[in-house]
């Protein structure tokens, strides 16, 4: 019993050590740092979402409630993001360079096997800091969280809610070249891979693994984007490592999962304004870029997601609005 005792200890004091560094990290970030940088603000989510966790997190209080939420859930899954990103223009030390301090929160719920639905839901908040070294990225991360596994009967008048803390650690590499033929015709290829580890406080550590490729030709005003990967969407770079947490997608999926394609075009109008529409990883999509003027830039966006290894096998629809502007 000591030994439990002073091993609950020592994580909650690491545990509180990483998220004070991560802190104060953005304290020192925001006053050191140069004046110039880039924001961005991303928000999403798929319907129905916040009616199924208020289920998850209170419990149902008949069969017939469990049974109806697991059945709403089975083979769609319910997602949301919320995220703040803070990136300076510049800063090397030595070729190392900060490049992201990320703040965000997000959750994931989802049923499965439909003969006696399983319950599998996570949402949590957290901090994460991104350096750079040459093509090379290296991130951390601290998220305090709550997840909730079981079958129908164990929803029925009381919640099966768990506390967890999972940090996050890993790497990868970041590649981007572009080919000027005209003014008019552009070609860019960039490569992107991430490799992750979780450590949570359930004693359990997993590892992630993603790779991307994409390939842009614009022979303006129309474009066109080839991407290769897991949900290969338009914006994957950005998305938080935790997703491959949640979703734990393996590196060997249905091909037509790991293809995707895109017709783009862009006018003037609203100062600047793309339109992006394709097929991407078996599921259409599009989004809307408008940027008002040099200082910022605002995106609406709806993708299909696979969150399993199947094609079509558990796709999730997700509406997206974000903002980015520098200063």
């Amino acid at each position: 019993m000591m030994n439990r005792k002073r091993a609950v200890d020592y994580q909650e004091c690491c545990t509180l050590s990483i998220a004070h560094f991560l802190l104060f990290f953005l304290g020192f970030s925001l006053n050191a740092f140069p004046a110039r940088a880039d924001y961005f603000i991303d928000y999403q989510q798929s319907q129905e979402v916040w009616s199924v966790y208020s289920q998850i997190q209170q419990g149902v209080s008949t069969s017939d409630g469990a049974n109806q939420l697991l059945n709403q859930l089975l083979g769609q899954p319910s997602q949301a993001y919320f995220g703040f990103v803070y990136s300076p223009v510049k800063i090397d030390v030595a070729q190392f360079s900060f490049k992201e301090f990320r703040a965000e929160g997000l959750g994931y719920a989802v049923a499965t096997n439909p003969v006696l639905p399983f319950l599998n839901a996570w949402a949590g908040a957290g901090l994460e800091v991104v350096f750079g070294y040459q093509w090379f990225n290296f991130f951390a991360g601290n998220y305090f969280a709550k997840y909730a596994n079981g079958y129908s009967t164990d929803l029925i008048d009381h919640s099966v809610v768990v506390a967890d803390d999972l940090k996050v650690l890993g790497g990868g590499v970041q590649f981007q070249t572009t080919w000027k033929y005209t003014d008019n015709l552009l070609a860019n290829l960039s490569v992107y891979t991430r490799h992750t580890v979780f450590f949570s406080n359930s004693g359990t550590i997993s590892f992630n693994q993603r790779w991307r490729i994409e390939h842009r030709i614009d022979f303006l005003p129309f474009g066109l984007r080839f991407i290769g990967g897991s949900q290969p969407v338009p914006g994957y770079e950005r998305s938080s490592p935790v997703w491959d947490y949640v979703y734990q997608l393996s590196l060997t999926p249905d091909f037509l999962t790991l293809v995707g394609g895109g017709i783009s075009y862009s006018t003037e109008l609203l100062g600047g304004t793309e339109f992006l529409a394709g097929y991407f990883g078996g599921y259409i999509g599009g989004e809307i870029a408008v940027r008002g003027s040099d200082q910022y830039k605002v995106f609406l966006k709806s993708y299909g997601l696979e969150t399993s290894t199947s094609f079509q096998g558990q796709g999730v629809r997700v509406f997206e609005a974000a903002v980015q502007w520098s200063i």
